[in-house]
């Protein structure tokens, strides 16, 4: 892939995560919950699959070849991973804002927890799309997401939008300093562990 496809593919990314997001905000007027639900994980996914691109991005100004088989090698398509990528930017965001917030550090611990286990956060997101069985029960998926934890994730995806957004942002000359600054330190980190 050449830079100038990187290049579309973070800012198309970016631009999915945003229509995604403001297409689940709308859906609160209707009181759809668990769409919006749905909605803001994917949102958060395309964030996680962003920062992937980005990591693409660097990896090409260091030499690395960037092709299909190097974004399966990052497991591009996998929910888990986008899932604890995303879960990462929404720590750095609150470890900023933590003394700010009256309950920054539970945030923090819980976005901890989700990211050990990120698996339950893509069985959430099926819930709020689909009807499932539970203890013999079949569950619509109004009956598991709340209007609460809709609204909770709507807040994380929208941190983690304005979290990532500088990233987006950046020139290729400043994302070509932070490729130099990445391979001197992996350099430095080498040498040290001989």
């Amino acid at each position: 892939m050449t830079e100038e496809e990187l290049r579309k593919g973070l800012d198309l990314t970016y631009k999915n995560a945003l229509r995604l997001y403001e297409e689940a905000n709308g859906l609160f007027i209707f009181e759809r919950y668990s769409r919006a639900y749905a909605l803001s994980q994917l949102a958060s996914e395309e964030i996680g699959k962003a920062l992937i691109i980005y990591h693409a991005i660097l990896d090409f100004y260091n030499g690395v070849t960037i092709n299909k088989e190097y974004f399966e090698s990052k497991q591009f398509r996998d929910h888990k991973t986008k899932i604890k990528k995303v879960i990462l930017i929404q720590m750095q965001v609150f470890k900023y804002m933590s003394d700010k917030l009256e309950h920054g550090k539970e945030i923090l611990k819980k976005l901890a927890e989700q990211y050990e286990n990120a698996k339950k956060i893509d069985v959430k997101k099926n819930q709020s799309l689909y009807v499932g069985i539970e203890n013999e029960n079949f569950i619509f998926p109004d009956d598991v997401i709340t209007k609460e934890m809709a609204n909770e994730l709507a807040v994380l995806t929208a941190l983690s939008i304005k979290g990532i957004e500088p990233m987006i942002q950046q020139s290729s000359e400043v994302l070509k300093e932070v490729a130099a600054g990445l391979s001197l330190k992996i350099k430095e980190v080498e040498a040290e562990e001989l």
